[in-house]
């Protein structure tokens, strides 16, 4: 009952609003008796649901939004409010999501605790807890696929795939054709799409996989015809596990924009990368465990485990966590505005959408007052307009304080990770918005070793050539006014 308490919701509201059309029809013409009944229900109905938008446990910044467009917009705003939130007092707390995690887990950490080292860089806790791994990075797309294809060709056990976006291509067809004849080859395959992300393929496409003997299920799937706020909740993990001795992650999704093969896109600036040793069996506990949610099928982990070839030529030191909807404490964000405040040199960010939290844009301000050298990279070609505009405005303020600001020139840039004083990195799926932070699934690497910045390094150095540099644009009083107003409103709800 519980799990369907807001499609009961949905069905009231929807309701009222029905049957307050209904007598609008059937009156005719108001009079003075009804107008006043309909408004002041409508400001009681507002009411209530305000007061409940206050004392809730959601953003600030995303509450006075939703208030916003609730009073202004009566009943249709509350729609809205109810089928677009997001949010965060679902799930459970630290301690009962690890305890249920625990399970799956093939690998555990000496510190049992994540949350009592993602938040620092000291050099005794990585020693401690990170892994010693052999980690390729791709600074193109195509490149990385490449890679991807040739491990895929030479699987013998498993294949298992998280994936977000997949479109009818080029490349889905090379990868399907290939998972085919894997699984004549008596390969197991198992994927688990996001349902948001999937939607443009035809359902029969679906059954044809299963058919060919593909296992695959769908994450957070909508009920229609209701739309509920849990549907914003998205897998925005993209990975492939490839017999327990080698992992592909990063930004690649799978469709043709990603490997420079689009008209509309052209090439397509985009990382991946591959890592061997035991941070394969972190990325296939999160598999299991998902798996397990979505289809109550426990696979039996002994036959996952990490499988070692070959010595590892270790490059770095990686600890990986995931940030999901399923658990209530969120530390991706705190721990980034950690890594921000303790910087003491240069930061250097990479991301497609750059729609800050209060707490980071502040952190980032803090930052460059304190005179250490940020650069940001972010595209020079939009893929959703709008979200783009706001990328700019939050981009343009911070330069005001001195932060370096490069947009790749004609080129939508979709790589996602930054570095600290050349001495500590993440990579992972997150954009730097308020879905990654509170209400996606993403999959965050954190990165230390000199050769591993490096790379990262040569990356960024290859995006500014490829960029202009976006200096300080100071808009008159008009469009200032109007260009806070519009992004600072909906900018909690991107």
């Amino acid at each position: 009952m519980k799990k369907f308490k807001w499609l009961f919701v949905d069905f009231f509201v929807l309701s009222v609003i029905f049957v307050l059309s209904i007598l609008i029809v059937v009156l005719g013409r108001w009079t003075w008796k009804w107008a006043t009944i309909f408004f002041i229900a409508t400001y009681i109905f507002n009411f209530v649901f305000i007061t409940f938008s206050l004392v809730n446990d959601d953003h600030s910044t995303e509450k006075m939004s939703w208030i916003f467009f609730m009073i202004c917009f009566p009943y249709v705003g509350l729609v809205f409010y109810m089928l677009f939130r997001i949010r965060r007092d679902v799930g459970v707390n630290w301690e009962k999501f690890e305890q249920e995690f625990q399970e799956f887990k093939i690998e555990n950490y000496k510190n049992k605790n994540i949350k009592e080292f993602v938040g620092s860089w000291q050099e005794k806790l990585i020693r401690k807890n990170f892994h010693n791994t052999e980690l390729k990075i791709f600074k193109h797309g195509y490149d990385a696929y490449e890679h991807l294809l040739n491990d895929i060709k030479n699987a013998k056990k498993y294949i298992h795939i998280e994936m977000y976006i997949i479109k009818e291509s080029e490349i889905y067809e090379k990868l399907k054709r290939l998972l085919f004849e894997k699984v004549k080859e008596g390969v197991e395959v198992k994927i688990i799409f996001d349902k948001f992300g999937s939607w443009k393929v035809p359902i029969d496409e679906f059954k044809y996989l299963k058919f060919m003997g593909i296992d695959l299920c769908f994450y957070n799937v909508p009920i229609y015809p209701y739309v509920r706020h849990t549907d914003n909740k998205r897998l925005h993990q993209k990975f492939f596990i490839i017999d327990g001795e080698v992992i592909h992650f990063g930004g690649l999704n799978i469709t043709d924009e990603y490997w420079s093969f689009s008209k509309k896109y052209g090439y397509w600036a985009d990382s991946n990368f591959s890592a061997k040793g035991k941070i394969v069996n972190e990325y296939q506990s999160y598999f299991l465990f998902d798996w397990y949610k979505i289809t109550n099928q426990k696979l039996n982990k002994n036959n996952y485990l990490y499988q070692e070839k070959s010595k590892v030529k270790a490059n770095c030191k990686i600890l990986t966590f995931n940030e999901t909807p399923l658990r209530k404490d969120k530390i991706l964000e705190q721990s980034l505005v950690f890594w921000i405040n303790n910087s003491t040199t240069e930061i250097k960010l990479v991301t497609p959408y750059f729609i800050p939290t209060f707490n980071i844009y502040t952190a980032l301000k803090n930052a460059l007052k304190r005179g250490v050298k940020i650069e940001m990279y972010i595209p020079g070609k939009p893929d959703k307009k709008f979200t783009y505009k706001a990328s700019i405005f939050y981009s343009n303020s911070l330069s005001r304080y001195g932060m370096k600001v490069y947009a790749l020139n004609n080129t939508f840039l979709h790589a996602k990770f930054a570095t600290f004083d050349n001495n500590f990195a993440y990579i992972g799926t997150n954009n730097l918005d308020m879905r990654s932070f509170y209400s996606n699934q993403e999959g965050i690497n954190l990165l230390y070793g000199d050769a591993v910045i490096k790379q990262l390094n040569n990356i960024t150095d290859f995006y500014k050539e490829l960029s202009i540099e976006r200096k300080y644009k100071k808009y008159n009083k008009i469009r200032k006014i109007y260009s806070k107003f519009i992004f600072k409103l909906f900018s909690p709800l991107m």
